[in-house]
């Protein structure tokens, strides 16, 4: 019997439903990252140095343009005032 998890279990997903789910998740976290800093109506400037990240490397997160460790997702949430986990939540559950 397969697991109800299954479909985000690579294991039985290819490779390019890998690289489609990690797609989703990267422009999810930009698009959260985004809207909770205007929320908060914080600049991205204001950001990254509260997480202590050059400025650009925040607009390439926000812009979905690179992968983000996550240790750099904690320093993000930790300066948003957030939990990690609520970055990569739906819009709708924020």
């Amino acid at each position: 019997m397969v697991p109800p998890f299954a479909p985000w279990y690579p294991h039985v997903m290819d490779d390019a439903a890998i690289e489609q789910l990690a797609t989703a998740l990267q422009k999810r976290v930009a698009e959260n990252v985004r809207q909770v800093r205007l929320a908060k109506s914080m600049t991205q400037e204001t950001l990254s140095a509260e997480a202590m990240l050059a400025p650009r490397h925040l607009q390439k997160i926000e812009a979905g343009e690179v992968n983000v460790t996550l240790k750099t997702l904690a320093a993000i949430a930790g300066a948003l005032g957030v939990h990690p986990e609520s970055l990569f939540r739906p819009p709708e559950q924020q």
